[in-house]
Order: structure tokens, then sequence, then C-alpha cells
């Protein structure tokens, strides 16, 4: 397997307001970053944004400090704010990253008032889809491909029939990670996701105040859809009908676990024409219209509990060592451990101490990702990272730079790599257990950072 990189020395393209963000997209390869100064940025035609696989590679960076100082606004446009074509011109792969601004007002007659996905992969971190409609999938709509979603909002979108957050058609691969939908509406079914033959990964979400007019307020599982819907809290979905939090229908077998299911209008899980829903290390309660509609009631099966999750600031769960009266019966009941479930730098309490030991139950807040490789004001030339064998990455620092730091860090601002006396000339850092992607790393000697970026695939 080869590996390709790409450093700092490619261009970065600054785009103001009332400048072509599509001009500059149009001019970069691969490696290069279209940063979007703060502001509103309009434009006509179809799209504001439409991407290719000449596209490829490139990173469309707003603010990840503040993603609602950077909107991309669909007044004026006919279609989907963002258009990502993955099947024309070759591909759109997780080498392709949108982070850091806020998707508003887009308006499609058809598919993803606020993106349309077709055939693509990229990342998606720390971008919010506010107040878009179309005719499906009001926030976004994803036709296939895997797009990874990382630390994104979907709030207060709308669409005519399904999926007024997001719909995903006929998609397994796609990842929908600690992001929030909140006061989404539509006048069909699926008020936060909408799924079709899709089996996504839905991970560390928060589902609130989303409302269908037929079923499936937080959820809906359509025609063999399994997703694997984990760590999640729902709370406060409604729906005219059944399924305010999930509802499956004709063969869909889901895995629902370590979730928190409470305050749902109208019964909070329905299943109609068949299916096989798994459930595990929930905590369902307090949903007035029924905890399990018409399941079969697994309270105190499989570690699902039905007790007070006793919510404090928000979806926190209140617990006696952050100052709270009483610890609630979620925290650390979870299926496995926090470190286990990629945990262990998210938390559940107020006084934001990260989970650790055995993962508590439903959504866990967490720090904003960190784009830690695009920084161009700081950047010192002279560092050199390269791939000459699979799982190796070959860092050379500059002469002038002993005995400083190298880290690295992963999309969501994880560290995954860490090593003291690092000094000119270092060499090899294995990587055999990570996946392809994109990684930032940073060289600190004294007041001094030295930062690239390289894709390993």
């Amino acid at each position: 397997m080869s590996m390709l990189l790409w450093v700092l020395s490619a261009a970065v393209i600054h785009v103001a307001p009332g400048e072509s963000i599509q001009n500059a997209l149009d001019v970069s390869v691969a490696g290069d970053t279209v940063l979007l100064l703060p502001g509103i940025h309009t434009g006509q035609g179809d799209h504001l944004v439409a991407m290719t696989g000449v596209h490829n590679g490139v990173t469309l960076l707003g603010s990840m400090t503040d993603p609602g100082s950077v909107v991309l606004h669909g007044g004026g446009l006919s279609g989907s704010v963002l258009n990502l074509d993955g099947l024309s011109l070759d591909t759109l792969d997780r080498t392709t990253v949108l982070a850091g601004f806020t998707v508003q007002a887009g308006t499609s007659a058809e598919m993803g008032g606020g993106l349309f996905s077709f055939h693509a992969s990229p990342e998606i971190i720390a971008v919010n889809f506010q107040e878009c409609h179309a005719g499906s999938g009001g926030g976004a709509y994803i036709w296939r491909g895997a797009p990874r979603f990382v630390s994104c909002g979907f709030i207060q979108n709308s669409c005519n029939t399904s999926g007024a957050g997001m719909y995903v058609y006929a998609s397994d691969a796609a990842e929908i990670l600690s992001t929030v939908f909140h006061g989404n509406s539509t006048t069909d079914d699926g008020g936060g996701i909408f799924l079709f033959h899709s089996s996504p990964l839905i991970w560390n979400c928060l589902f609130t105040d989303n409302y269908a007019w037929d079923n499936g307020g937080g959820v809906y599982c359509y025609a063999n859809s399994s997703p694997d819907i984990g760590w999640c809290t729902f709370s406060g979905n409604s729906t005219t009908y059944e399924g305010s939090a999930i509802y499956f229908r004709v063969g869909s077998a889901a895995t629902v676990h370590d979730c928190v299911i409470s305050g749902n209008i109208t019964p909070a899980l329905w299943i109609d024409g068949g299916g096989d829903p798994q459930f595990n290390h929930n905590c369902i309660w307090g949903n007035p219209d029924g905890n399990w509609g018409n399941l079969p009631d697994q309270t105190g099966l499989n570690g699902n509990i039905s007790e007070d999750p006793l919510f404090t600031q928000g979806f926190h769960l209140s617990h006696t060592a952050a100052g709270q009266p009483y610890t609630s019966p979620c925290v650390n009941s979870g299926s496995t451990t926090a470190s286990n479930a990629g945990l262990s730098i998210y938390w559940t309490r107020t006084d934001q101490v990260p989970d650790a030991g055995q993962a508590d139950m439903g959504f866990h807040y967490g720090p904003q990702p960190q784009h830690t490789g695009i920084d161009p004001g700081n950047t010192v030339p002279g560092l050199v990272v390269s791939s000459p064998s699979y799982g190796v990455v070959h860092v050379e620092v500059p002469l002038g730079f002993p005995n400083g730091t190298i880290e690295i860090y992963d999309l969501a601002g994880r560290r995954i790599h860490k090593s003291v006396d690092a000094r000119e000339g270092t060499g090899m850092i294995p990587m055999y257990r990570h996946p392809a992607g994109v990684y930032f790393l940073l060289f600190t000697h004294g007041d001094t950072v030295l930062r690239n970026t390289f894709v390993l695939l």
C-alpha cells in the first residue's frame, strides 16, 4: 500500500465575503486550503460550493474556534449550498475536508437544502447546518458514499417528505459522530435522521426537540437499515403517531446501546413490518406515552434500565462529585470502558471531568475539534514529513531546533502520538495502528511551533 503526502508549502487561498469560493476551489490542488474569512458568504446560481474529483484532497476551512463567524448563506441560490459529486471526474474521499463554518438558509426543491453529497466520502468537521429546507434531507442528503460528520450541528432544518435533519440513502459506511440534531421538523418521517437501505455508525449524538408529522421523531430506520446507535441521548422528540425517539420499519435491525431515551412524546420506540432491533445497556424512562412502544419491555435484560437519568444543566448527568445531590444511575452503567468506547476525552459531568472506568450512558459533551495543522500564520518552513513505507511517518526537523516535542493529532483533535526530546533529523514514527486519512504534526521548541499536515493512504 502506498502513502501520499501534502505539506503546508501548498497554497492557502484566502476568500473574503463577496469573493468567489468556487473560483478559489477551482485553482486549488490536493493539499491546498481554501480559507474562508469571517462574514456572510453568498452567491448566485445553483450552488455556492460545487466539488468534484478534481477537488479531491482540498480543505475548505472556516474558523474552528467560532464556526458561526463564517456563514455560507443560501439566499440567491437555486440548489444546495454545498454540492459534492464523488462520481464524476473520479472521487472525493476523506482527504477532502470541510471544517469550521455554518451553512444557513439553503433551499432545494428536491434533495439536500444545505448539502447534497453524491457518492462522496469527505470529512465534515464542526459544520453547522441550520434553517435549511428541501423536498427531502433538509439539512443534508447523503446518496451513497461514506462521509464522516464530526462535531456538527443540524439545527431547525425542515423538509416536505423525509429526513428534516439528514437523509441517508444506500450508505452503510457513513459515520455521524458527536453531532447534535435539534429542532428539525418534517411533514412526513424522520425528524432528525431518515435512513433508507443504510446502516451508518451513529455515535455520541444528541437528538432533542425534533418533530415528524408521521413517525420517527429522532431516527427513522427504513428498508433493512440497521445502524449502530450508541451513546446517544434522545429527549423532547415528538411525532403525531409512533416512534418519537426511533422508528424501525421493514426489516430494520438496528443495534441500540448505551443510550438514554427519556422525555419523548408519543411511544418512544416502535416497529412495523418486521426487523429485529437489539438493545443493551440503555436507560429508557419517562416517555409518557410508552417507553418501549410495541416492542417487548427489556428493562432488566442485557443491562437495560428504566430509572430517572437525572439530567442537569442541559443533558449532563447528575454527579455528587460535580456538586449535585445525587449521582445518575446512568453513570458507570455502560457496556464497556470509556477508553474502549473512545470517550476518554469526553464528559457527562458538569465539571467537565472526562469519563473514566466503566463508561456512562448517553451523550457525552466534549472539546471542540482543532484543525491543528492549518495555521499558515505560525508556520515556520523546514519541517518535512514523508511516508517512505506503509505504516511509517518520517519526520525531518530543520537545523537549530534541538530538544523539541513532536505531537500528531487526528481530525477530531485527539492526540495520537507524543514524543519528547525530538531533535533535528528525527526519523521514523510508526503509525501501523491508525487508519488512512488526514493527520497533523506539531514540533514544539520553546515558543516556536512548526506545523505540518500529511495524508496517510
